[in-house]
């Protein structure tokens, strides 16, 4: 009886028996060994086809039987759909179209903007850190978005098949997507970490695809980035960098520690400065007082740090500099050549943040001033090499240009080509920078003079005690805040030739020569080599990479 009574309760447990064992709570609770695991045996004879893949299951010494849970496999699913997917180059496009983009940045922009190094680059590119190395896929993604904002006509070109048009149906779509790319390899924390020199490459970049498509408050936002950091990693003073210094794309060392200077990283840093730099007088020519906000001009400009060797990328490397071949321009000597322009008025610039634009404290010496800054402007390309002179009766002569195959930019250019092309670029920036410089001057002295004559003929003013409960009045030689920043010539209606003193004259003579040079320039320089100069040489409505241009 005992028997048949446990038989039956074990025949209950097991129809009860629950999955929280073994032993399950029945067996605990009569104290009777737990049968929870023991198989089951199916009536009839067995399935051969199951007891082979049950002999197989077992015979495999790697498989899991927990793969056979459905919760496990919700939640490798889960995870996959929460997985992002990897940043690479091809985030952006393939890598065909990819390299032939990074050709044209190194072509067509790294004449204006030599950043960053391009033989470390190009090694990089080839080991594809670009899958390892956010710093580095960030740096790639805004090269691109800055060669195509500058140079959306050759963007047309690439992208010419049905299938690319439509993934890219106009340059501003590329742009959008090399810039997502660009946020995202960054990420939200990047400023939390420490930052290179590759990340200030990266901020210019930006900054400078922000002005082109005159997006004034990204703009700002990303030259700010770019100064800061670059003042945080010691470039902006003569005595250079002290803190860090980059071995390789997203990795720094400290500068002590090295047996040598990394040239590479003081070359970048030389020159994204001086990029600052001739930006911020930019802003300044444009009436614009961010560019002082972001790099106030020096009372002496030898506090500044040294100008960029001249001497090409592929003579630089990190522990030597090698000397430029002879008789071979290197593509910074155009660079410097631009700053000289910029540096010949930074006295007037300091002298203006000190006592304000546009307002007279010294008439005398602000004449004198200006004009030595208009002499320097003109000398700062008397000795460029023959490269990099203007020629209006050379190739180029023709505008608008007609006989310029501009099928030539499909190519890839290299060697004595593409210097020649480099060279034509440089001559289009230079000299726009020394006209655009020379009317900024010329417009200064005129504006000085108009304020001049205001004094002279408005009536006196008195001076009240101040005792008296009245405000003092305005010293009349400090008036200021004319709103015309173009008055009538004063040779053309307020005074005649005889008149003028001799600096009224040379400024009249001035204006003309400007008009003249300019004339000589358009003569000089090919439509197409004007282009990677900007937005500002070129319409806006060329943006759309699928349409002819005009």
């Amino acid at each position: 009886m005992c028997c048949l009574l446990l038989l039956r309760c074990r025949r209950l447990t097991l129809l009860q028996c629950d999955e929280s064992g073994p032993p399950c709570k029945s067996c605990a609770a009569l104290e009777i060994p737990c049968t929870f695991e023991r198989p089951s045996r199916r009536r009839g004879p067995p399935n051969r086809h199951a007891e082979a893949i049950k002999r197989q299951k077992l015979e495999n010494e790697s498989y899991d039987v927990s793969a056979e849970s459905p919760t496990r496999d919700a939640a490798y699913s889960l995870a996959s759909l929460s997985t992002p997917v990897p940043l690479s180059a091809e985030s952006i496009c393939d890598l065909v179209t990819l390299e032939n983009l990074i050709d044209d940045y190194f072509i067509y922009i790294h004449p204006l903007v030599p950043v960053p190094h391009e033989p470390s680059f190009r090694e990089a590119f080839a080991r594809r850190e670009d899958r390892t190395d956010r710093t580095f896929l960030a740096m790639l993604a805004v090269m691109i978005e800055a060669s195509v904002a500058s140079f959306p006509r050759r963007a047309r070109q690439v992208f010419s098949s049905e299938q690319a048009k439509k993934q890219f149906p106009n340059a501003g779509v590329l742009m959008d997507k090399c810039h997502q790319v660009f946020a995202e390899a960054r990420g939200l924390g990047f400023l939390d970490h420490e930052l290179n020199i590759m990340d200030a490459c990266s901020s210019y970049l930006a900054g400078l695809s922000a002005a082109y498509t005159f997006d004034v408050q990204r703009m700002a936002l990303y030259y700010s980035e770019c100064v800061m950091t670059l003042r945080a990693l010691g470039f902006h003073t003569a005595a250079g960098p002290v803190k860090t210094a980059i071995v390789g794309y997203g990795q720094t060392t400290s500068i002590q520690s090295q047996l040598a200077p990394n040239y590479i990283y003081q070359e970048c840093g030389r020159r994204l400065f001086w990029l600052c730099f001739v930006g911020a007088m930019s802003m300044r020519q444009l009436d614009d007082t961010g560019g002082d906000i972001l790099m106030p001009p020096m009372s002496h400009a030898d506090g500044m740090p040294p100008m960029p060797l001249e001497i090409d990328d592929e003579y630089i490397t990190e522990s030597v500099v090698y000397g430029q071949p002879p008789g071979v321009v290197s593509e910074i000597t155009g660079f410097n050549l631009n700053i000289k322009v910029f540096r010949a008025f930074h006295q007037l610039a300091a002298l203006e943040m000190a006592f304000g634009s546009d307002t007279i404290h010294d008439i005398d010496r602000q004449r004198q001033v200006i004009r030595r800054a208009l002499h320097n402007v003109k000398i700062a390309t008397q000795d460029a090499p023959q490269e990099l002179q203007l020629n209006p009766v050379n190739d180029y002569g023709e505008w608008p240009p007609t006989s310029y195959d501009t099928s030539a930019y499909s190519q890839v250019l290299a060697g004595p080509p593409k210097r020649a092309v480099q060279f034509e670029i440089q001559k289009a920036n230079i000299y726009g920078s020394q006209l655009a410089s020379r009317s900024y001057l010329v417009e200064k002295f005129w504006n000085l003079a108009e304020i001049l004559d205001q004094t002279k003929t408005s009536p006196p003013t008195l001076f009240v005690r101040r005792d008296s409960g009245m405000s003092p009045p305005t010293v009349g030689v400090m008036a200021s805040g004319v709103e015309s920043r173009h008055p009538p010539p004063r040779s053309a209606g307020t005074h005649s030739d005889s008149q003028m003193d001799v600096g009224e004259q040379a400024m009249a003579v001035e204006r003309e020569d400007i008009v003249r040079d300019l004339a000589v320039l358009l003569r000089s320089i090919n439509q197409v080599n004007m282009e990677p100069n900007g937005l500002s040489f070129v319409s806006n409505t060329q943006l759309n990479m699928h349409e002819d241009p005009d």
